[in-house]
């Protein structure tokens, strides 16, 4: 078990939280001087949301877009951000979070199977609504809850979607890359927006497909498959 010393500074709090990233993030948040350092720290209190949720997995089964953007907004919330559903950002924003001037938005979109349609429908709404090009508030994400199978999948074909959508209108997807496949399954890219500036979108998908029943019944065909051989073999 971790002894942390008698008397603690924020410096030290912060090295702690860095060495242990599932801890609450309050030294990084309050001593934010920068924006990207505001981002950074959001991204590391939402991979501890994404695996708190994909360990959860099978109590989410069938929920609503809604329950899950809403509870992303509480999440944040309960660390000490100022955070919000459907909050009025240019139109109504899945989840808004902010710490002082600097903010962050998002869309959540469920799939269960490859869907660019459907993630283009997300990702436009935060490029042309709610998303902004400005100092501190030109970073964004596309949570994307797959309820599929092949999570992997659905974010490399929505990866090649955006490289081919930018070669037709440059600015609308630079530099798709996946920096963070250690992380999970991201990729980023920049879109030039047309009010100015660079808006900078991280999707971030989640792994929550769950089926013990399919699971079942593939092990119990491999099973038969293993005893019709060995029938077999005796028979001969």
């Amino acid at each position: 078990m971790m002894r942390l010393p008698p008397t603690m500074t924020l410096a030290d709090l912060k090295q702690l939280e860095a060495l242990n990233p599932q801890m609450p993030q309050f030294a990084h948040r309050i001593m934010a001087m920068t924006y990207s350092e505001f981002i950074e720290t959001v991204y590391v209190e939402l991979d501890t949301f994404v695996r708190d949720l994909e360990r959860d997995r099978n109590r989410y089964q069938g929920v609503s877009e809604d329950l899950l953007n809403s509870s992303v907004a509480r999440h944040f919330r309960a660390l000490g951000y100022t955070a919000d559903f459907d909050k009025n950002n240019g139109g109504h924003a899945d989840i808004t979070v902010q710490l002082a001037n600097y903010e962050w938005i998002c869309e959540g979109k469920v799939v269960y199977s490859v869907d660019n349609s459907y993630l283009t429908k997300g990702y436009e709404q935060l490029i042309y609504r709610y998303g902004m090009g400005k100092q501190n508030v030109n970073e964004a994400a596309l949570l994307i809850y797959s309820f599929g199978p092949d999570t992997p999948k659905v974010v490399n074909k929505w990866a090649q979607h955006l490289d081919q959508a930018n070669k037709s209108k440059i600015g609308y997807a630079n530099s798709v890359s996946s920096p963070l496949t250690s992380k999970g399954f991201a990729i980023e890219c920049e879109h030039i927006h047309v009010g100015g500036g660079m808006l900078n979108i991280r999707s971030v998908a989640f792994q929550l497909y769950w089926n013990p029943a399919a699971a079942a019944a593939a092990a119990a065909a491999a099973a038969g498959v293993v005893a019709g051989t060995a029938a077999g073999s005796a028979a001969a």
